[in-house]
């Protein structure tokens, strides 16, 4: 349920004014629906980490028994990202990675 959800709130006029906070509303407007901590949590934390330097990734004290679902969810959205980024013919080179490609597969 939480891949399914992960980029709903993409769509609210929260997030499309305030873009730092996808990911957090997300799991917010979960957590209010009545979802249980392993998806609402997967949600919140799924864009983390952002690079490999930028705020880690959520400790499993933070995730508790969400720590799978985040780390799938998370796991195959940057991996979507990227082979989403190699089949429209953008390949990273060593001068340049406009869309952060090594980034996003260092992080994961």
């Amino acid at each position: 349920m939480a891949g399914r959800l992960a980029k709903a709130d993409l769509t609210t006029d929260m997030v499309r004014e305030f873009t730092e906070l996808q990911g957090t509303m997300g799991g917010i407007y979960a957590r209010e629906d009545g979802l249980p901590p392993a998806v609402w949590k997967a949600i919140y934390f799924h864009y983390l980490p952002i690079g490999v330097e930028a705020g880690g990734p959520p400790t499993r004290e933070q995730l508790g028994e969400a720590a799978t679902c985040w780390a799938a969810v998370a796991g195959a959205d940057k991996l979507d990202s990227v082979a989403a980024l190699f089949a429209a013919g953008e390949r990273p080179t060593g001068t340049r990675d406009p869309f952060g490609i090594r980034r996003q597969l260092q992080a994961w």
